[in-house]
């Protein structure tokens, strides 16, 4: 069993809630957005936000978050399509093997410098340790994938049994599944090192296998539950109490906290202190952040529903 970060240590020292961590990394993972899409996509809640800041989210958080995710993964057929493409990093073009089953499901996917024989060992030594040993594996007409194929089976690292050929119709799935890819990469300015890219395509691979329900849903909120319930189902990867909604709690509002601000006009500002007669209940615990602007007192209140943020609302208080 792996060792995981706690999430108090995997969050600490980060300026923004956790919630608005995962919301980005997941928003550009699973959509064809790029960091300066999130970036907007915040500014109009009122999160104002660098890309590079998602950007380093990103590259930090995608691995963690999918060896929380393998703990509730599926095994996936014995019937492999196998085939791989190739996508531009820093300029050159690297390949990307995958495999899909004959359900759609994904079963792996390995980020090489070269196409040869080589890197379709690499590629099915790392599916094997992840997933299976498949039954029946469908490959392309590139031959140094089946010269691969051969001497693992020469070498016995292959059941001999096991047999394999060349099907142009059935490898439609997997040539379907690198379409996605390349799609998701195309909003994207380019991958500049083939760690960070090789970290994007987890991500994204990650976000697909969500989509296809390859892990424990009973675990996870169940079939008919949402994406950001998924997430916030997955242990250590969002926190935080969710209230069920009721009469006085409509929103379905998580956890919230307190902060508030006064300001004068004149040059001379007051020290930070919390206005203690907005006391809220035990139940409800609502982030508040008050300015006195030309003598009114506007309270912003910042609204968090399941994982994801809305902006500041402004109630001006007589």
């Amino acid at each position: 069993m792996p060792q995981f970060v706690p999430v108090e240590e995997l969050f600490k020292g980060r300026h923004f809630d956790r919630e608005i961590v995962v919301l980005c990394v997941r928003w550009y993972l699973s959509f064809k957005l790029s960091y300066r899409d999130l970036v907007a996509l915040m500014g109009e809640r009122g999160i104002g936000i660098a890309h590079t800041t998602i950007l380093r989210w990103g590259q930090h958080y995608t691995p963690e978050f999918e060896k929380r995710w393998r703990r509730f993964a599926l095994t996936v057929g014995g019937s492999w399509r196998m085939d791989e493409t190739n996508i531009k990093v820093r300029g050159e073009w690297m390949y990307l093997y995958g495999a899909v089953d004959k359900a759609g499901k994904t079963v792996d996917f390995h980020l090489s410098r070269k196409r040869d024989g080589n890197a379709a060992k690499g590629f099915l030594r790392k599916a094997m340790k992840g997933q299976r040993t498949p039954t029946k594996i469908t490959l392309d007409a590139y031959a140094a994938s089946h010269r691969a194929v051969a001497e693992w089976k020469g070498n016995g690292e292959l059941p001999k049994c096991v047999p394999v050929g060349t099907s142009k119709y059935l490898n439609n799935l997997i040539e379907q599944d690198h379409r996605r890819v390349k799609q998701r990469l195309r909003p994207m300015l380019g991958l500049k090192s083939l760690r960070t890219a090789a970290v994007v395509i987890s991500g994204i691979e990650l976000a697909e296998k969500i989509k296809k329900k390859q892990f424990q849903m009973s675990k996870l909120g169940g079939l008919t539950a949402t994406m950001p319930e998924i997430w916030a189902s997955c242990p250590g990867c969002i926190t935080g109490t969710t209230f069920p909604p009721t009469a006085q709690n409509p929103l379905n509002l998580t956890q919230f906290r307190i902060r508030t601000r006064a300001v004068r006009t004149s040059p001379a500002t007051r020290r930070l202190r919390t206005l203690s007669r907005h006391r809220p209940s035990p139940r409800w615990r609502i982030p508040i952040s008050a300015n006195l602007h030309n003598r009114q007192l506007i309270c912003q209140i910042r609204f968090r529903f399941s994982g994801s943020a809305v902006g500041w609302n402004r109630i001006p208080i007589l």
